[in-house]
């Protein structure tokens, strides 16, 4: 930095808890009375949304799946992702449409920090695709003013049909 120019990094899971604890002030959420471990706080962690992404456990457990069959490779250390072949093919077959990579300057596919795994699940135009494909196929539905996600049928047999 030169002369009072002062550059600030913003941490996602920090900005994420303040603006949940401002949503909270403003009497849009109710606080938590315990901190008991409520079936609420195991579905959250094991499958929800970030923002139009597949996030939790099982957001965790797919991009290494993805990364462990080759679907996916690690372009830098952000981390970004590209598809290889035999990612692009297999995600076609079960479904997914493969967006145009620079839409609109939106990140095709990166590792997005989970809140609650602290681990990366896929985020970007691509995860977002993903996640359309599995509702599609109805192994998840999502709920109206929740981020939870109902899982139907286990997300591993998606990747196996």
């Amino acid at each position: 930095p030169y002369g009072r120019e002062v550059f600030y990094k913003l941490i996602p899971e920090r900005v994420e808890f303040l603006t949940t604890y401002l949503d909270d002030m403003a009497g849009n959420h109710k606080m938590p009375v315990t901190t008991k471990k409520s079936n609420n706080n195991a579905s959250f962690s094991k499958c929800r949304r970030c923002y139009d992404h597949l996030a939790g456990h099982d957001g965790v457990m797919l991009l290494k799946i993805f990364l462990l069959k080759k679907w996916l490779k690690q372009i830098n250390d952000k981390p970004e992702f590209d598809l290889t072949d035999k990612g692009e093919i297999n995600m076609m077959r079960l479904g997914v449409k493969i967006p145009v990579k620079r839409r609109h300057g939106r990140i095709f596919a990166y590792g997005c920090r989970d809140l609650t795994e602290k681990e990366f699940h896929l985020g970007g135009s691509l995860g977002s695709e993903v996640m359309k494909a599995l509702i599609a196929g109805e192994f998840i539905s999502l709920h109206e003013n929740s981020r939870i996600i109902t899982v139907i049928k286990p997300i591993k047999d998606w990747i196996e049909a």
